[in-house]
């Protein structure tokens, strides 16, 4: 799958830049008038987009006593994964071939939020093993492990308008892109049962010995409409396709995305 989502992505970066050499070279399809009223330009996006993930399975480092079943969509019907991101960022766009191609870079800010938690009738903890010698094995009660990281990065992203529509102010587009994040910080906390149990917390990380990746990176590729206002704003919604390109991005589970939306809002520098 990830394989095909960077091929699909190759292949509409490559597809727009040549409909732009053609369109450059020739004028095909492009009035030259429409050229004179419509030539390049700058914008500024301000946008807000959400990733729909989930967590495939469990790390072996967490030691969950296994009378609750086998972790993947849920863990014997008991344990679920939660994960969350949401990021805003702010990208200047350069827009050109009759406003029919963009290329924007700017900066992103993006929160990552994950949470391993039970959910069950008679009880609302599961076990984790935290002590284990000769004479006995020691468990703590717990109702969630949770994680939360925070990231900045930069995204490069590429959008063309195959067609236009008889209402000028209604475009739909393709759109590619990726973005890189570095790490800015990161908290793991359990919430035990038992409130003198988190004097222990620190040495269960020491056991389970946590260590994710400082960089988390994406590549996607999707499609979304845009609605241009008479001051010349735009609104745009995107329905993108990520896949990960990093690993180990949580200290709870592996992360798998599988759908985002992404808003944004156009300020024009220049018409």
């Amino acid at each position: 799958m990830k394989l095909k989502n960077i091929f699909l992505v190759v292949l509409l970066f490559s597809a727009a830049l040549a409909q732009a050499q053609l369109v450059g070279r020739t004028g095909l399809g492009v009035d030259n008038s429409e050229i004179v009223k419509n030539p390049n330009r700058f914008a500024i996006n301000v946008e807000f987009g959400s990733d729909l993930m989930t967590g495939s399975f469990l790390s072996d480092k967490w030691d969950v006593r296994q009378s609750v079943g086998h972790f993947g969509w849920s863990y014997g019907g008991s344990l679920f994964a939660d994960a969350n991101s949401f990021y805003f960022g702010v990208n200047p766009e350069f827009i050109f071939c009759n406003e029919r191609l963009s290329v924007a870079s700017g900066l992103r800010y993006r929160s990552m939020s994950n949470m391993l938690r039970h959910s069950g009738f008679r009880t609302d903890f599961f076990y984790l093993r935290y002590g284990d010698n000769s004479a006995s094995t020691t468990y703590a009660r717990v109702r969630s492990i949770s994680e939360n990281y925070q990231f900045l990065g930069i995204p490069l992203e590429l959008k063309w308008i195959p067609f236009r529509f008889p209402n000028p102010n209604f475009t739909v587009h393709l759109i590619a892109g990726t973005d890189v994040y570095f790490r800015l910080s990161s908290d793991v906390e359990i919430d035990f049962v038992n409130d003198f149990m988190k004097a222990e917390q620190a040495s269960i990380f020491n056991s389970v010995g946590i260590e994710t990746n400082n960089f988390f990176a994406r590549a996607y590729f999707g499609f979304g409409a845009s609605y241009s206002f008479e001051n010349g704003m735009r609104l745009s919604a995107d329905l993108l396709f990520p896949t990960i390109l990093t690993k180990n991005n949580s200290a709870l589970m592996q992360l798998e995305n599988h759908v985002a939306l992404q808003f944004s809002l156009q300020f024009p520098l220049s018409k």
